[in-house]
């Protein structure tokens, strides 16, 4: 008889959990520990931690490419906290049964991760003033995902950039720079492996 009643105690501690955790990233930002990561590996994993999450269950996400060399140097963590504050913003502003798209590709000497979705969209206003810390326009939330998406990614040398119109969805661009170091280390393995061959 009382499963109603804890199952919102649950869902209330959840949240409270989720704003602790804003907060904290935001007040104590952990410089990043950088490794050479494959970015499309780090969005497979976030799409599979986050299989069970309500918000996710009422959008159909599709995938478009996930290049292979797209390899950048930075902190599994954060790049984690980035993808999924980006997924469920758009999770939050698509309509039910709604298509949010994914991809990663090299542009030249960058990596660019591409959050696409067809919900409510921004206005102007709203759209410059999406990174503030605080400001947000939901009935929930602490207003600072985007914020800590922005402190993320500046920390890791990229650019990130929203494109969005009332009603044509949203659109994030994030530009991280290539790991070209580990990729001219593997090449010159390859060549030694070669040679030893």
């Amino acid at each position: 008889p009382h499963r109603p009643v804890l199952q919102e105690i649950l869902g209330q501690i959840g949240r409270l959990d989720a704003t602790v955790k804003d907060l904290l990233l935001y007040a104590r930002p952990t410089p990043p520990r950088a490794v050479p990561l494959l970015l499309g590996d780090v969005v497979g994993r976030v799409l599979n931690m986050l299989r069970e999450e309500p918000s996710l269950q009422k959008v159909r996400i599709t995938q478009g490419t996930f290049a292979a060399d797209a390899l950048v140097r930075a902190d599994d963590m954060q790049m984690e906290q980035l993808i999924m504050n980006l997924l469920l913003n758009a999770a939050h502003a698509s309509p039910e049964g709604g298509t949010i798209h994914l991809s990663v590709s090299r542009q030249m000497d960058r990596v660019r991760l591409a959050v696409v979705d067809h919900g409510v969209g921004m206005s102007e206003d709203v759209r410059d003033r999406a990174f503030e810390p605080f400001y947000t326009t939901k009935t929930k939330g602490t207003g600072l995902g985007l914020s800590i998406c922005r402190r993320i990614v500046d920390a890791h040398d990229g650019i990130i950039e929203l494109q969005s119109r009332p009603g044509a969805g949203t659109r994030v661009i994030v530009d991280l720079p290539l790991d070209r170091l580990d990729e001219d280390r593997r090449e010159v393995e390859a060549e030694a492996e070669g040679y030893a061959e």
